[in-house]
């Protein structure tokens, strides 16, 4: 197809961290950023607004935290996520692809998230999987929390796991509240209670997809809560093994984007490999003074991503190693 194609192929939209509350404002942990709980409602009816003015709009991805853990203490987990989903009923386009998140994980298990969020789908029913707009194009959404302690039973192997690597990893006290950053330095700071891992059964499943769209010429993207490059944010909300998960990405030489939300004040990086690492900032921040989501049109060898709000437009062009065809070896 020429690269100088006018249309894109097709369109979804895009939020994260939309984390509403039917509670009073308040602050970030360390008091330094007011938190507009119920105006991030406000924010995500903008984008549903916004979203249902958009021709053949294929799908929205909601990047996880979709609430916020202040639901389950007021214990209105229910009911805000009913005003929520009553926001996402209104799109004209239904299929919605909700990544897990850490305060997903506070309010429900993951059992009801499977029912209320479908976080559940593929062959495999897994809570990662893959899915395909259109022909050429191959979307991995990753639970970054296969290895956590929260959402897993206590005792559990992976509760196990996570529990050590942190405790191995950060001399805090990673059980209870404090501040869990406090000595830790560059990537060290991923070390902290809520951020998880992918583990090696989710590695390796990503790995045979992403051979297997390379061997398809398909371009791929990554749909993640938490972010796979400490450079796309802050440094502190990285997946455990997000080395091991670059390691892949890297290999196959067909993923064009990894789209991620957890950092709320978003990021951006290109890394070596011509990999974009984009990470989507909250609502939360914001309320209702201004919007903060964005749709992305998608062409042959671009992604144009059109920020509404604080969120920036941005061209993200596909390397030139995809484009001359790469594939795994």
């Amino acid at each position: 197809m020429s690269p100088n194609v006018t249309a894109p192929l097709f369109r979804f939209g895009v939020i994260a961290d939309v984390q509403y509350c039917n509670c009073d404002d308040g602050t970030n942990f360390d008091g330094s950023v007011k938190r507009h709980y119920r105006g991030a409602l406000s924010a995500l009816g903008k984008a549903v607004d916004d979203w249902n003015s958009i021709e053949d709009l294929r799908f929205i991805a909601q990047l996880g935290d979709v609430i916020d853990g202040k639901c389950e203490k007021f214990g209105q987990s229910e009911s805000d996520l009913a005003d929520v989903m009553a926001q996402f009923q209104r799109c004209n386009v239904q299929e919605i692809y909700h990544c897990i998140g850490n305060h997903e994980l506070y309010n429900f298990a993951r059992w009801q998230l499977a029912q209320k969020l479908r976080t559940i789908r593929g062959p495999h029913k897994k809570e990662f999987y893959s899915f395909s707009p259109a022909s050429g194009w191959r979307f991995i959404v990753l639970d970054p929390y296969q290895e956590a302690i929260i959402g897993l039973p206590i005792g559990s192997a992976p509760y196990a796991k996570a529990l050590t690597e942190l405790q191995q990893n950060n001399p805090n006290d990673v059980l209870h509240g404090g501040d869990w950053c406090a000595g830790l330095k560059g990537d060290q700071k991923r070390w902290v209670p809520y951020n998880g891992g992918l583990g090696d059964e989710q590695l390796e499943w990503m790995q045979r997809e992403l051979h297997e769209a390379a061997a398809a010429g398909e371009q791929v993207v990554i749909l993640c809560h938490v972010l796979l490059h400490p450079k796309a944010g802050a440094g502190s909300t990285m997946a455990f093994d997000f080395d091991k998960a670059l390691s892949i990405v890297h290999a196959s030489n067909c993923v064009v984007a990894v789209l991620c939300g957890h950092d709320h004040t978003g990021g951006y990086v290109q890394d070596d490999a011509g990999v974009h690492h984009l990470t989507f900032p909250s609502p939360l921040n914001e309320g209702d003074k201004a919007p903060c989501h964005a749709h992305v049109e998608v062409y042959p060898d671009r992604l144009e991503v059109i920020g509404s709000g604080v969120v920036p437009s941005r061209t993200l062009t596909r390397a030139p190693s995809l484009m001359s065809g790469g594939a795994v070896h």
